[in-house]
């Protein structure tokens, strides 16, 4: 909690805080490119760290209660009564309140006391399997499982083998936060809680947790200092290690997306910033190229992605503010996770074969000076696609339902006796005469539709097995 008159740190910037000294922040919480600060009395200031935009909102509470963390979805602030509030899912969070880790829904009609603790909960975690991670008393860390089982405990002491050749204890480790590391290794994908405390006093330091073991491994003395104090007083800091939840909540069940990024400013006001997100699902692609053009018209206002030549989405953005941005000037990261200031994260990460896209490859890479049209957009889809052969039939003594043709010239090579023709329909059982004559009058209307031109018919004939019934159509 900080005085709201005192500078305070937030995304790597230092800001100062105006006001009188009643008032504190109490929480932070951060949602996109937006910090939120809650200060007491349930108000909550947003700062936007790309537009620098600042506003103002009293979250949202059980009625009667001052909130002590938040959580914001979609730009609103929920406030609850207990300490460090993680989303857990796109409805519910979970906090600490009275040495326990409760799970509340965002409409308040619901709240549960999950885990309890004989000993200060300090801090906790959940994974994207749903296990627990529980910092309690100054030195336990205890691991559940989805169904709140117990997976595991450490408690770490001041002889702890990960300390050795480290530095020379002279009071037991203290612990103060945990979070969990994804990364990716010479071995593949892991995952792996780490913990920050502090020893001899004041010296902060963090470490790996072998979860097989049990014990910590890899302890690395920080170049910080510090007290942990607890989270009613006002000097308690909360320590975000690696944003684990947070990419958890943002990016879960998206690992068969392509997401299109772009980001634009106006030149003429530095406030003016949009930041356009549009993902395509590849789980229903098959096997492949295909083509995607993203396309941005300032003039219109629109920004849209095409796939395989169909429009797949579209936003608008309003007309002209950006037109004099030189987007080909900035800089453009393809197939990589992106981080800030021309960076790809597998550099800032120091892991260069990681976070970029596998299984897939880059062909006729284009970036155009100007929107291009649809059709230009298709055009570029068929330089790549194989088209069958046109085949162009002409009709040539004979018609068809499709061809709209009158009149035709006749090939008579080798050429026919005449031009009238004998209908004969077979095996008829009708001898009636008239009936006969009303049959020739529908078959002669209907075979002029498709007879060649300057063809006519003779006579229609009727036969059976035991005689013919003949008749000259005039």
């Amino acid at each position: 909690m900080l005085p709201y008159t005192a500078k305070f740190y937030s995304n790597g910037t230092i800001y100062d805080s105006v006001g009188d000294s009643t008032q504190h922040y109490v929480a932070t919480y951060r949602e996109s490119d937006v910090m939120y600060y809650l200060r007491n009395q349930n108000q909550v200031e947003s700062y936007n760290i790309n537009s620098e935009y600042t506003s103002a909102q009293t979250a949202t509470t059980k009625p009667g209660v001052s909130a002590r963390s938040i959580v914001v979805v979609d730009g609103l602030a929920y406030g609850f009564e207990g300490y460090s509030a993680k989303l857990f899912d796109t409805t519910s969070v979970l906090y600490i309140l009275n040495n326990a880790i409760y799970h509340e829904t965002l409409d308040f009609t619901y709240s549960k006391m999950l885990l309890s603790s004989t000993t200060y909960v300090r801090d906790f975690f959940v994974d994207s399997l749903q296990n627990y991670y529980v910092l309690h008393g100054r030195q336990s860390l205890t691991m559940f499982n989805k169904d709140r089982v117990i997976n595991y405990s450490i408690k770490i002491s001041a002889s702890a083998a990960a300390f050795a050749n480290v530095v020379s204890l002279t009071s037991d480790p203290e612990l103060v936060a945990i979070d969990k590391v994804r990364e990716y290794t010479n071995t593949g994908l892991k995952e792996y809680p780490i913990v920050i405390g502090r020893i001899n006093t004041s010296q902060m330091f963090m470490a790996k947790v072998d979860e097989t073991a049990g014990a910590l491994y890899n302890v690395v003395l920080l170049p910080i200092s510090g007290t942990w104090y607890p989270h009613d007083d006002q000097r308690h800091v909360n320590y975000n290690l690696t944003n684990y939840t947070f990419i958890q909540n943002k990016y879960n069940n998206r690992q068969h997306e392509l997401l299109f990024k772009l980001s634009l400013k106006n030149i003429y006001n530095n406030r003016d910033i949009q930041q356009i997100e549009m993902p395509v699902d590849t789980s229903k692609f098959t096997t492949g190229y295909h083509h995607f053009a993203f396309r941005l018209n300032t003039a219109q206002g629109v920004v849209s992605l095409f796939v395989d030549g169909r429009e797949h989405t579209s936003t608008k953005i309003p007309p002209v503010n950006y037109t004099f941005q030189d987007i080909t000037q900035d800089s453009m990261c393809v197939g990589a996770t992106y981080f800030y200031n021309n960076i790809p994260l597998f550099d800032k990460l120091k892991q260069p074969n990681y976070y970029m896209i596998n299984n897939c490859k880059i062909k006729q890479l284009k970036i155009y000076d100007k929107a291009i049209t649809d059709d230009q957009i298709r055009l570029l889809v068929y330089k790549n696609t194989k088209i069958d052969d046109l085949m162009l039939s002409l009709p040539c003594g004979q018609r068809n339902e499709i061809d709209q043709i009158e009149r035709i010239f006749s090939f008579n090579v080798p050429g026919n006796r005449s031009n009238y023709v004998n209908i004969i329909v077979k095996d008829s059982t009708i001898s009636n005469s008239q009936l006969q004559d009303r049959v020739r009058e529908v078959l002669t209307e209907k075979l002029q539709k498709v007879l060649p031109v300057a063809t006519k018919i003779n006579s229609i004939i009727f036969r059976d097995n035991q005689q013919t019934y003949n008749k000259r159509i005039t």
